[in-house]
Order: structure tokens, then C-alpha cells, then sequence
């Protein structure tokens, strides 16, 4: 753990010079009479609410979302980087309520609540705000999510609650930290300031994973084995994090000395290894292969050797592993089912959507409404939403939104794609680190298609966006400083 701490030390160095923002990204509340009218007016709504309801959490969230407000339209790059290095420890609550009724009454929420409305303060204050290239596919993506939102709540009114609400204000919140990063860590020294926090930032959620599986875990249900998934919703999109991070702590992070990399790496792969998660590994193994066959076949080899002997040598990694038909032979000699999690139950999965599909293939059934149409049910889930998520990106989306929706995250993976591919061939100083974020953006897109969908990995999702805006924003930044020592 120490050596994780001086990795923030490291990483909090740099942070002064990511604090101070010109002038006309302040934002209206930068003044001393904004930040006094915002404390007092929540101090206000903070004591109606405690004498209305006697619970005190209302005040104190209160007051910690002041803080933050303020934090953030002050000092935005600063609550930027503390919001990426603490994401991941507040995953678990992005299902929970603390307020009842309230849908971003929870620390996620309420966070993802700030990001919208410190990108809407910078669009109308700043003049010189620069719009990374895939802004406007997004903006396509959220504007089709509000129609299908809109469907969804006509349809399925009174059953599906708040649930595409609280999507589009996810959505929104992709968009914000695309732009926010794209403007605040917009210098290739800010730039590697992005990398080290969103690397750092899974070694606690590693450390708790670890100490979950050291004191024990209950076999999931339909599983024989207990999996990690630490502050995260469950071990798919813990591993996916893990992997992600892995791959930058490799790839990513020269600057960080190795008596911190090394331990951090070592303390992300155990915990990678105790999610049990195909996903994850996927995406670690292939993103190893697609960063490193050119300069280092032999590390690479060396890799795969290795995941080969953990998965004939360890029973319950080789049962994860090989055993992907997921049938059951019972006492009768009758094959049952699929188990659930199981390839063989994915593909049965997305069969059945699909033929849900068809009763509405122009418009599909509306935002956040695949567990709910889905006719596959499970009585580990409590109705009405008894039914499981479509765990393809592509199906879930076609059958929400159906193909125009479909054909505009088509657009905005190609968008993306595309610009980490200019910034990889590019010849400027990070252009290791384009190729690092076009690896992650393919890794993102195979798993879609093949495993789960990496978009409802929210931590994941706010990380290859950071990541992607920052390093947009310090390539204009560097042709700029290159134009002017140019003379030009």
C-alpha cells in the first residue's frame, strides 16, 4: 500500500498546475458572492429539510453536494481528477437510493448531476472551449436516448419508474467528462497526470477485492465458485476496470517509478484473477497482444504461457475457462440448460431478444427496457424487471432503440475509433498513449459484441472518454505550441 500511496503523491504533484484555469473557465460560480450565495442557500434548503424531515443524511448530502458545487465550478480540473481517482469506489452505489424517491440521490448520481452542469457552465461562459470529434456523434447518441426514453415512459409507465431518466443523465454525464477533459487536462503533461489517476485509481478497489476473497466468498447463484466484484456491481465490470487499469500501468505509465507500478500491477492482477471474469482476462490478454507483439513478442509469448498454465493448473479457472458450454448433466443422463453466464446461455439470450425485437423493429420497446421485455426471466431478480440484461451491446441497443439508434453508436465507436487512430499515427510526443486509447476503444467494442455491454460499465465508459478528450485536447494544444516555435 505504500507504494500505491507515493503513486498519488506522484500523480498529486502535478495537480496545482491542473488547478489553475484561465479566467473564462471559472464559470459563474468562481466569485466570492456565488460561492456565498450557493453556501447560504444550501445551508437554507439543508435546515427546511431537516425540520421537515428529521433525517439527517438529507443535510449532510446537502452539504457535501455544495462542496463538491463548489470544488467543481472553482477548481474544476482539481474535482475532475478527484472524481476520476474516486469513481471506482463509489460504482456499488450507483444502484441505491439513500433518499427515497430522489433517483440521483446517491453519491454516483449525484456527482454525474455536477459534471452535466459544469460542461453546461463551461459551453456558456467559456470563448475559447474546444469541442473534441466525437462530441457530436454523442450528442446524436443522447438526442435519439431521449426519444427512446420518452417511448419507454409512454409504454411502460408506472412500471419502468425513473429508469430512462436516470440513463439519460449517465449519457449526459459521458458527454460532459469527454468535454470537460478535452479543455482542463489539455497539455501532454496533463495528459500523463489522466493516465497515472485512472491507472491508480483501481489499486483500493484491487485491495478490498483481495481482502474479499481472503475472508471468503459465497458461490454465486448458478455458479460453484465465490467471485470478487469489491465496490463495483458485480466481477465483470470490476475485471473489466482491472483490466483497463493493468493495461495502462503496462503501456501507459513510464513516468511512474517502478517500486509503485509493479506493486500496483501486482495488486490489480491478483484481484483480476479472483473476479473469475472471461471478460476480464479477455481484455487484459488481448490488449497485451495488441500493444506489445510488435516490440515484444517475447514478453507477449511469455504472457500467454502464463494464462495457459493458470488455466489447465488452477480447477476453478480451468472450469471457467473450458467449461464455456455451461450444460449439466443430471443423475438421468438428460443435458439440462445452460448456466446462467455461460456462452452457450449468452447466444440463447440474445436469440430471444431478438425475436422480442421483431414486435417492434422500427422503434424498439424505449430507453433501459431490455429487463423488462426481455422473456427470459430469473428468480434471482424481483419483478418486474425479472428479466436479464442483453449482455451485447449491439442487441441491447437494437432492441431499445432499434436500427437508427443502433446505426448512431455505430457512428460514435467509429468516431472514436477513427480519431485514436489519427492520434497513434500521428508523430507527436504521446503518440504511445493513442495507441494505448485505440487498443482500449477496440477492446471496448469486441467485448461488446462478443461478452457484455461496456457501456453499462459506467466507471469504465468515464475513463476511455477521460482519457480520449484529454489526449485530443493536448494534441491541438502541442500543434499550436509547434505552430508558434515555428513562427507560423
Amino acid at each position: 500500500m505504500n507504494e500505491a500511496v507515493e503513486g498519488v503523491l506522484v500523480a498529486v504533484r502535478l495537480l496545482p498546475a491542473t488547478g489553475s484555469v484561465r479566467p473564462d473557465e471559472r464559470g459563474a460560480l468562481s466569485s466570492f458572492s456565488g460561492q456565498l450565495g450557493l453556501v447560504v442557500g444550501a445551508s437554507a434548503v439543508a435546515g427546511v429539510a431537516m425540520a421537515a424531515t428529521g433525517d439527517m443524511r438529507i443535510p449532510l448530502g446537502l452539504l457535501g453536494f455544495t462542496t463538491l458545487a463548489v470544488l467543481g465550478f472553482v477548481r474544476p480540473a482539481v474535482f475532475l481528477g478527484v472524481f476520476l481517482a474516486t469513481r471506482p469506489l463509489l460504482d456499488a452505489f450507483s444502484d441505491k437510493q439513500f433518499v427515497h424517491g430522489l433517483t440521483s440521490a446517491n453519491p454516483a448520481g449525484v456527482v454525474a448531476v455536477l459534471l452535466v452542469a459544469m460542461a453546461l457552465v463551461a459551453l456558456s461562459t467559456s470563448r475559447r472551449l474546444f469541442v473534441p470529434r466525437g462530441t457530436t456523434v454523442l450528442m446524436l447518441v443522447l438526442v435519439l436516448s431521449v426519444f427512446s426514453a420518452a417511448w419507454a415512459l409512454k409504454d411502460l409507465r408506472g412500471v419502468i419508474g425513473t429508469e430512462p431518466i436516470t440513463e439519460l443523465i449517465r449519457l449526459s454525464a459521458f458527454v460532459a467528462i469527454y468535454l470537460l477533459a478535452a479543455n482542463l487536462f489539455a497539455t501532454p503533461r496533463r495528459t500523463q497526470l489522466v493516465f497515472i489517476i485512472v491507472a491508480l485509481s483501481a489499486v483500493p478497489p484491487a485491495v478490498i477485492g483481495i481482502a474479499q476473497w481472503i475472508h471468503g466468498l459465497k458461490p454465486e447463484a448458478g455458479l460453484t465458485i465465490g467471485r470478487v466484484d469489491s465496490t463495483f456491481v458485480g466481477p465483470n465490470a470490476f475485471a473489466a476496470y482491472l483490466a483497463t487499469a493493468a493495461l495502462l500501468l503496462i503501456a501507459a505509465t513510464p513516468q511512474l517509478p517502478r517500486r509503485v507500478r509493479l506493486p500496483s500491477l501486482a495488486l490489480i492482477l491478483v484481484a483480476l484473477v479472483g473476479t473469475y471474469s472471461r471478460e476480464g482476462w479477455v481484455m487484459f490478454l488481448l490488449g497485451i497482444l495488441l500493444l506489445g507483439w510488435r516490440r515484444h513478442r517475447l514478453v507477449v509469448v511469455a504472457a500467454a504461457a502464463g494464462a495457459a498454465a493458470l488455466v489447465f493448473a488452477v480447477p476453478a479457472v480451468h472450469d471457467r475457462v473450458i467449461g464455456s458450454s455451461g450444460r449439466v448433466v443430471s443423475s438421468s443422463g438428460v443435458r439440462a440448460a445452460p448456466t446462467y453466464e455461460s456462452f452457450d446461455w449468452r447466444i440463447g439470450n440474445w436469440e430471444k431478444l431478438l425475436e422480442k425485437y421483431r414486435e417492434s423493429p422500427v422503434v424498439g420497446f424505449g430507453l433501459r427496457t431490455t429487463p423488462y421485455v426481455n422473456p427470459r426471466r430469473t428468480e434471482f431478480l424481483a419483478p418486474p424487471s425479472a428479466g436479464f440484461e442483453a449482455h451485447n451491446l449491439a442487441v441491447r441497443v437494437l432492441v431499445e432503440g432499434g436500427p437508427v439508434l443502433l446505426l448512431a453508436y455505430i457512428a460514435l465507436f467509429a468516431a472514436m475509433v477513427g480519431e485514436a487512430i489519427r492520434l497513434a499515427r500521428a508523430r507527436w510526443p504521446l503518440q504511445r498513449l493513442g495507441t494505448v486509447v485505440l487498443v482500449l476503444w477496440v477492446l471496448a467494442i469486441v467485448v461488446g459484441l462478443t461478452t457484455d455491454d461496456p457501456l453499462s460499465n459506467t466507471t469504465m465508459t468515464f475513463a476511455l472518454f477521460a482519457l480520449a478528450g484529454s489526449l485530443e485536447g493536448a494534441r491541438r494544444t502541442w500543434l499550436a505550441q509547434a505552430a508558434v516555435a515555428e513562427g507560423r
